[in-house]
């Protein structure tokens, strides 16, 4: 098993020291460690609201005189505190917010506002921003949004996923399999990678399991989706040649598309499908590309950008990161053809639910079948077409696309198809 106590780190400029605790490495934690105990939090308190000496803070929070001082104490030695001399003779001091005290301010007052929804009756006191009363909203600073509803979570600790730590036979297929997807940052490996320009969109875990699916035969003689011939009449159409397959697998698509007089960069997360693919087609070796989006020049734009089944992996926050990245390198006047994951899909394998959204998608993970432990989100309509965004016009609204399973399958498949230019 992966080790289950965190290691203790050297502080950055500005930050705290961080102590070697038991368990998941988190930074909940560590903040607890430091302002999790009563009185010292209730302390805090005391001295954002501009009560800062010793007997002040006694009275306000009923602490034990001992224990108080011993917390405050802890606080200074901590950083989050400092005292300072207000009067020489006889000394006496008060004690002040630090930067890292007074970013607490948001802490106490999200304590302040779970405390009046369950515990009181009638709140005690009230935040007040200028002459009415505050009501904080959380968005996010990147795109805007409102992001009080659920967010992924993001692993960086090496040794450990969502559920917990990962298995050491596991965590070394999995460094193995990263070791040969340049730009790929495996979550858990506690690897870096870049953000919305490309990185970090696809895990080692998932690039494991398709390098175990192609080994295994998957997709082997399988036709084209039909959803191919409505990628070349749009492409015809519009006089576009060139572009990118994000996910092109073995080929079983890509390849008719070139067939058809497309010239596309394939990208595929598993090497061992860009190398059935090569054997394949030999002329096109050095068009096929292992990695994720990160693979590619930061600057490159495509004519056409098409992914079939792959922008559906990861949670709801991780897959729409997933297609907006792919849709920014689409250029001007250039093609978004994709078919993912339809919200009322049968779902096959054991799984369970742990994303549900007002719009009517979900996300599950699955827990036997090929899939086994990855997460895949399902889409609705409207869902596609706000993730995609206002640069874009329909040239092929979203359009469901059902096959019944073959028996021992049980229940349909559903995705949506769709293709976007780009204003």
């Amino acid at each position: 098993m992966a080790r289950t106590t965190s290691t203790p780190e050297t502080p950055g400029p500005g930050r705290l020291a961080q102590p070697d605790l038991p368990g998941r490495p988190c930074s909940i934690a560590r903040a607890l460690d430091v302002i999790g105990e009563k009185w010292a939090l209730l302390a805090i308190r005391e001295i954002n609201f501009g009560n800062r000496r010793f007997n002040e803070i006694a009275r306000n929070t009923g602490a034990p005189r001992d224990r108080l001082a011993a917390r405050l104490h802890t606080l200074v030695e901590a950083g989050i505190l400092e005292r300072r001399e207000y009067q020489s003779s006889p000394p006496r001091a008060e004690y002040r917010l630090t930067e890292a005290g007074q970013d607490l301010a948001p802490v106490l007052r999200a304590l302040l506002a779970w405390g009046d929804r369950w515990v009181s009756d009638q709140p005690p006191a009230t935040v007040m921003h200028g002459d009415h009363e505050l009501d904080p909203a959380t968005t996010c600073r990147h795109c805007g949004t409102d992001a009080s509803s659920p967010v992924s979570l993001r692993v960086n600790s090496p040794g450990w996923d969502a559920s917990g730590p990962i298995p050491a036979a596991e965590l070394a297929t999995a460094l193995r399999t990263a070791s040969s997807f340049p730009g790929i940052a495996p979550a858990g490996m506690g690897l870096a990678g870049p953000g919305l320009a490309g990185g970090g969109l696809v895990t080692a875990r998932e690039a494991a399991a398709w390098d175990a699916e192609y080994a295994a035969g998957r997709y082997a003689g399988d036709p084209p989706v039909e959803f191919v011939r409505d990628i070349v009449a749009a492409a015809r159409e519009r006089g576009l040649r060139r572009g990118l397959y994000v996910g092109c697998g073995n080929g079983r698509n890509l390849l008719p598309l070139l067939d058809a007089g497309l010239d596309l960069t394939g990208l595929d997360v598993s090497a061992q499908a860009i190398a059935q693919l090569r054997e394949r087609r030999p002329d096109r070796a050095s068009r096929l590309i292992t990695g994720d989006l990160a693979a590619l020049p930061r600057a490159a734009r495509y004519d056409l950008v098409v992914g079939i089944q792959v922008f559906q992996h990861g949670t709801r926050a991780r897959a729409h990161q997933h297609l907006a990245a792919a849709a920014a390198r689409v250029g001007p006047g250039g093609l978004l053809c994709l078919r993912v994951n339809a919200a009322g899909t049968d779902i096959e394998h054991a799984h369970r639910r742990f994303e549900e959204h007002g719009d009517g998608s979900f996300s599950v993970r699955y827990r036997s079948g090929p899939k086994a432990g990855l997460d895949i989100h399902f889409f609705t309509a409207a869902e596609l077409a706000a993730v995609v965004g206002g640069v874009f016009g329909a040239v092929l609204p979203p359009r469901r696309h059902s096959t019944w399973r073959t028996p021992p399958g049980r229940g349909q498949w559903s995705q949506w198809e769709a293709i976007w230019q780009r204003h």
